[in-house]
């Protein structure tokens, strides 16, 4: 009788050793597949700062262009004939 209990017990140790042996390359490659996305955002950030970088040099390499003057208000002499106010009531 004993040797009948003994046998599942085994079974059951035998499964759990193996759900146990999966478990654990499941866990080491969600492992991996962090460092490669940590790598990948690694050199994501390395390349957004070479093109912050490539930006500023482009832009101060530009010729200087001055702040754009106000226009000034110039007559238009084809308007003599016009009112320039209204008389008022």
């Amino acid at each position: 009788m004993q040797h009948l209990v003994a046998q599942p017990v085994q079974r059951h140790d035998q499964s759990m050793h193996d759900e146990n042996r999966v478990l654990k390359a499941e866990i080491e490659l969600v492992k991996a597949l962090l460092r490669d996305k940590k790598l990948l955002l690694a050199e994501k950030d390395k390349r957004k700062d070479d093109l912050k970088h490539t930006l500023l040099l482009t832009e101060s390499k530009l010729p200087k262009t001055p702040e754009p003057a106000t226009p000034v208000a110039t007559k238009k002499s084809w308007l003599f004939w016009r009112k320039k106010l209204v008389e008022p009531l």
